[in-house]
Parts: C-alpha cells; structure tokens; sequence
C-alpha cells in the first residue's frame, strides 16, 4: 500500500490562548513495500505522525492518502474498519497480558472476528511463530519471557492479519544489541514477504542500515529524506 502524505499540521490546544505545534507541514511519500524508519529528537513529533497514519489521531490540517483513498476524511466508522483490516501495530513496551499465554496474546487483534478469518489468520500465526523461533513458547506467559521473546511474539501479532501497513514505535528501545539486530533483520524480511510498508520511529542512528528509506523531521517538519543510505531527496 503506498502512503501519501501531504502538508500534514497538528497542533495541541494547551489553554484557551495557546497551541502546540506538533507537526508544521510534512509531506512525503511512502512506496508499497518500502521499509522507512523516521528519525529525529524527542518532541520531534514522530509519535505524533506514526498516530495520525495509524488512524488514531486526525490532522489539524492535510492529508493521508492510503493508495487512493484519503483516509483523514473517512467518518470514524471507516477509520476502525482500516485500523482492523489493514494496520498492524508494534510497540516499544510489548503491550502483552500477563494473564494471557503468548499465542492468546499474539491473537487479540483477530478475537472477534469471523471463523473464516479467525481460522486463517490463526494458520498465519502458526507460520509467524515457527519462522520468527517461538513455536516452543505458545503457552508461555509473558512473565516466562525474555524481552526479545516478548518482542518476537509482538510482531507476530502484528503481522498476524496481513496487514498492508506496519507501524512500530521505538521496537527495539528495551532490547540489547543482539536481539535489537535480529528483530530489525526479522521485521525487514516480514516486510518484504507480505509487500507491506513498515514505518519504523527510532531514535538509534545505528539501525539506519537496515532502512530502504530514512524522514528526518525536526520541529515538526520534514528535514531531509535519505535513500539507500546515500542518495537524498527533499
């Protein structure tokens, strides 16, 4: 799914008299497929953008295209059936139940769904789980895992349902450099096996390697695009 952003602002309302410059016009272009970290200092407003594509959030101006459809003029209904259907989620602190075994876990974001999308859905966990080496832990409680482990089993539930769109926000900030290594190796070839677009937000200057693609923003505006690590766009 190709993404499309144009002259995105957000501003916060602090008090009757003051607002918050989240994002300042960024515009910028995501390619079916591609694999693109964003990058830039805290309050840069790269959580702020990951919230408005992952359709949680809506601009206080611009425009989020997702192929052809501008989704930030959907109605609320139809930005559900999209975050749903097409987005996939992973997060910096794991954001599993302890109560739940991994597998349960990793099957949260398809519990109500139809028994012909469960069922399908539940096959692709299955692969997810033996691919990514975690098939030994589907009973395991998250207490019982390590924080890779823990991270392992949030991506496979993110990539679950097949989504188009993959937003992760800082998935390697609680690991060590081994299983930091390993999961950027692991969400790459996931991405490139189901042609999904991954946004990554990092701080770590040191993942930029792994990126098809790099959006430098700093102060809510886009600074510079990297390509291939070497050519530059914008």
């Amino acid at each position: 799914m190709k993404i499309k952003i144009e002259n995105l602002q957000k501003s916060y309302k602090l008090s009757r008299r003051v607002n918050q410059a989240a994002l300042r016009g960024i515009t910028v272009e995501i390619d079916q497929g591609e694999f693109c970290a964003v990058i830039g200092p805290s309050g840069s407003g790269k959580t702020t953008l990951l919230n408005i594509l992952g359709c949680i959030d809506q601009p206080t101006t611009g425009r989020v295209y997702f192929d052809d459809c501008e989704v930030t003029a959907l109605p609320e209904r139809e930005l559900v059936r999209i975050r749903q259907s097409l987005i996939g989620y992973i997060f910096q602190f794991f954001n599993l139940i302890p109560t739940l075994t991994a597998f349960e876990n990793a099957q949260l974001p398809f519990w109500y769904a139809k028994r012909e999308e469960r069922e399908r859905y539940v096959k692709n966990l299955d692969r997810l789980f033996a691919e990514i080496g975690i098939s030994e832990l589907k009973k395991r409680y998250p207490g019982q895992l390590s924080g890779g482990q823990q991270q392992r089993v949030a991506i496979a539930r993110a990539l679950a349902h097949f989504p188009k769109l993959v937003l992760a926000d800082e998935p390697t900030g609680n690991l060590d450099s081994h299983n930091t290594g390993e999961i950027m190796a692991l969400m790459k070839r996931e991405s490139k096996k189901l042609g999904a677009s991954f946004i990554v937000a990092t701080h770590d200057l040191s993942l930029l390697e792994h990126f098809d693609k790099v959006i430098a923003i700093k102060d809510g505006m886009v600074e510079r695009v990297t390509l291939n690590k070497n050519d530059e766009t914008g």
